[in-house]
């Protein structure tokens, strides 16, 4: 007898596929896309630009990276304030 793709969660029940989905859903997704960057970023965790993921107070955090490499500048700029 084949079973269901099933997981078992703390209580010892099985949690299938569908009630996972459920709990995902429930977790608010939120995307940092930088303005006016070379492409057009994607909503996904799958964008060209590699972002990150966070998770924070239960929120999804993606944070995309520009390609314009203006966080190198922002990185050297705070680098030349530290030194002051």
């Amino acid at each position: 007898m084949n079973k269901p793709h099933a997981d078992i969660n703390k209580c010892g029940r099985f949690v299938t596929d569908c009630q996972a989905l459920t709990r995902l859903e429930k977790i608010m997704t939120w995307h940092v896309i930088p303005n006016n960057d070379w492409i057009e970023h994607e909503e996904t965790t799958t964008c060209p630009c590699e972002p990150r993921v966070e998770i924070i107070n239960g929120e999804m955090i993606i944070i995309h990276n520009a390609l314009d490499q203006r966080e190198l500048k922002e990185i050297k700029l705070e680098n030349k304030k530290d030194k002051k």
